[in-house]
């Protein structure tokens, strides 16, 4: 129904994509602008009993593999505001310069807007741009990269996080008012929550409104993707040639598009893959496409329920693939959203749920997938680790249904939340070897494989931290490790959130599964512990 403009609906369930938690929402709320949103926080304010915590959650376009839009079991009622209506009025406000000094384009669009939508509607007015760092999705939302401030495969070139493109953004609070952010804003307040909103997860309010730069594309660019190094079932091997790599001056004038290690199979018994990424030259021979970069969608979707059905096949069949000296291209978009087939196929699966047709073997597409943030010096004793627990007999079936174990390195850490800072201790940037990101995915279709993975992502974390590495989990991949470990790897960043949490959230009403594992949400302290 709609109330007046604002739409509600009540009794909608909420499920992050490829994952096992499930949540309901009482009241769910669909602004299609920002007047619309401040409504809606009005509302679910109102709807909170006094003295009530945690009730109302606030979701981007929920395409996450993790319950940062799903509700607090203990919450009564539960309102979400969806920010997926928040779309539609893209704004191009001309030519600007990056902090670095780079050629930019300023633009400005509402937050529910997804990547896709902001590049064709840019290319509307024949401008052709990408973000400085792209999500591995073209349906993620501007709003949703923000709250997780997201890294991208050239994050540690040019790219950065999502948030130090982002130049402004117009924040509701739930003390009614309505924040101006940026780095120069009058208020300090305001200045804080510039810094502080990124990677928060949605914890300080509802972000209505972006101003972001993105970078000149033109529109023949290519990515080649050369295969630097390839090795079986040798890991260190893999890690030493991948983090020489990093760390080459020469390679990193090459590769303007950043480097990556990628592992088909458990590391101890896969292939390890040690890739370089860079923009064509022009005039360059067009190379061999990869599967799931291509521009045939329908051969993408293919391709990604034969992967997530069949993983051990196309492990061995990529292994054998990208041999060393191999090289491949793709258009950039298709390069840098090379994980939209997987959103696709999922969309098209809920659908055939909804309309209850009969679904063929790639039905459902569960994952476990979990990220970690390490210095260079823990690397090489994390994955021996990893290959030592894919070994155990307990862990066979989760190795024999791995889709891959990838590694990126990062850059300089620029706000709190930001992992490298917050619980490595600001180390070097990640293009002279600092900090990776390493993520691990399970393809899983049983629930008794799920519950083994879950089980295999926790004991990771816990062994690493038992043998002191510098290794934290990721805030927007945390699902499958204990919240009193996760809150004491951020204990400090969470503190000073909570600080400001309380001074723009008084009554605590914002929180979610992924707020309340923090300490920051209904039935926790509302500061870190």
């Amino acid at each position: 129904m709609r109330q007046g403009e604002l739409e509600v609906r009540h009794g909608v369930t909420l499920a992050p994509r490829g994952g096992s938690e499930r949540g309901a929402a009482d009241h769910y709320f669909l602004p299609r602008t920002s007047s619309e949103a401040a409504r809606a926080l009005l509302a679910a304010r109102e709807l909170a009993p006094k003295g009530a915590r945690g009730g109302l959650t606030l979701a981007g376009a929920e395409r996450s593999f993790e319950g940062h839009f799903v509700p607090c079991e203990s919450a009564a009622p539960r309102s979400v505001l969806s920010s997926k209506r928040l779309r539609g009025q893209v704004r191009v406000l001309g030519p600007t310069a990056t902090l670095r000094g780079e050629p930019a384009i300023a633009v400005r669009a509402l937050a529910g807007t997804s990547f896709g939508e902001l590049l064709r509607e840019v290319r509307h007015v024949e401008l052709d741009a990408m973000p400085f760092s792209c999500p591995s999705a073209e349906a993620i939302s501007l709003g949703g990269a923000l709250g997780v401030n997201t890294h991208g495969r050239t994050s540690a070139t040019y790219g950065g996080l999502f948030a130090e493109h982002v130049r402004r953004f117009t924040l509701l609070g739930t003390d009614g008012r309505t924040y101006d952010c940026h780095a120069a804003a009058e208020s300090e307040l305001e200045r804080r929550l510039f810094r502080y909103v990124p990677g928060a997860l949605g914890a300080l309010g509802c972000v209505t409104e972006l101003e972001l730069e993105l970078a000149h594309v033109a529109p023949e660019t290519r990515v080649v993707t050369e295969v630097l190094d390839s090795r079986r079932a040798d890991p260190a091997a893999s890690v030493a040639s991948y983090l020489a790599s990093v760390a080459s001056d020469a390679h990193a004038r090459v590769f303007t598009e950043g480097f990556g290690l990628v592992f088909f199979g458990a590391p101890g018994r896969g292939t390890g893959v040690v890739l370089g990424r860079r923009r064509s030259a022009r005039n360059e021979p067009r190379g061999g496409t990869l599967p799931l970069f291509r521009e045939n969608a329908a051969l993408n979707l293919l391709v990604q329920g034969l992967y997530h059905r069949f993983p051990a096949l196309t492990r061995e069949l990529a292994g054998r693939l990208l041999a060393p000296g191999k090289s491949f291209s793709a258009p950039y978009d298709r390069w840098a959203f090379f994980l939209s087939s997987y959103d696709e196929a999922a969309v098209r699966l809920e659908r055939r749920a909804a309309a209850a047709e009969p679904r063929g073997p790639t039905s459902e597409l569960g994952l476990v997938h979990q990220g970690f943030v390490l210095t260079s010096r823990a690397l090489p004793a994390f994955v021996a680790l990893a290959s030592e627990l894919f070994a155990e007999p307990a862990f066979e079936p989760v190795a024999g249904a791995l889709e891959y174990l990838d590694m990126l390195p990062l850059p300089a850490p620029t706000t709190p939340l930001d992992p490298s800072r917050a619980a490595l201790g600001a180390p070097q940037s990640g293009s002279d070897g600092g900090t990776h990101v390493l993520s691990l995915s399970v393809a899983v279709r049983e629930p008794a494989l799920r519950e083994r993975a879950e089980e295999l992502c926790r004991s990771l974390t816990a062994r690493a931290r038992e043998q002191k590495l510098e290794v934290v989990v990721q805030l927007n991949k945390q699902h499958h490790v204990e919240p009193a470990l996760l809150r004491a790897m951020y204990r400090t960043p969470l503190a000073e959130l909570a600080a400001l949490k309380s001074e723009v959230d008084p009554d605590a009403l914002i929180g979610s599964r992924s707020l309340e594992r923090l300490g920051l949400s209904a039935g926790n302290e509302t500061r870190a512990r």
